[in-house]
């Protein structure tokens, strides 16, 4: 197989993305028909990047969940790439401690669905960062986490109470 593609969009090098880790690779091959393209980025929740072609290292379809309490913060994220002409790879980055499971075993069911074999299954070592990366990763997780608190409390909300206090001075 190739080596899996870098892609280097905004939505991977955005600040939404810096707390996802490589938790799961699926290597695939088979022949891939428009449709069943169509049909896997549904399955998938995919949505379309780029058009298939012949090209190898072309991301397909890509898909990000993000944080319930935090916007701003992606907890998952799903990448359909072509490797070859009929080699491909699903990958699952998500937050370190994120049970993925779920992502994994949908992905695995979509692939099959699809007419494709899975070749191979990777989880990726673990890297461990320098302290000064780990207390950069640090502070913008602190930053991320702040931003959409403020946001959630520049959210004007107002009791019945307020607003019949409103309407009686008038």
């Amino acid at each position: 197989m190739n080596t899996p593609p870098h892609h280097d969009g905004p939505e991977t090098t955005s600040p939404t993305r810096r707390l996802l880790k490589r938790r799961r690779e699926l290597e695939l091959c088979g022949d891939l028909a428009a449709d069943s393209l169509d049909q896997l980025r549904r399955d998938l929740g995919l949505t379309t990047v780029n058009t298939p072609g012949e090209a190898p290292n072309t991301i397909l379809g890509e898909r990000v969940e993000r944080s319930q309490r935090y916007r701003t913060v992606a907890e998952m994220a799903m990448t359909f790439s072509r490797l070859g002409a009929q080699e491909w790879l699903l990958a699952i980055d998500a937050m370190p401690r994120a049970d993925i499971d779920r992502w994994r075993c949908l992905a695995e069911i979509a692939c099959r669905k699809a007419g494709m074999s899975i070749v191979a299954t990777r989880t990726p070592t673990s890297v461990v960062l320098p302290d000064d990366e780990k207390e950069e990763i640090q502070k913008e997780a602190a930053r991320l986490t702040a931003q959409s608190q403020r946001r959630l409390d520049e959210i004007p909300f107002s009791t019945p109470f307020q607003a019949f206090a409103t309407d009686s001075q008038e």
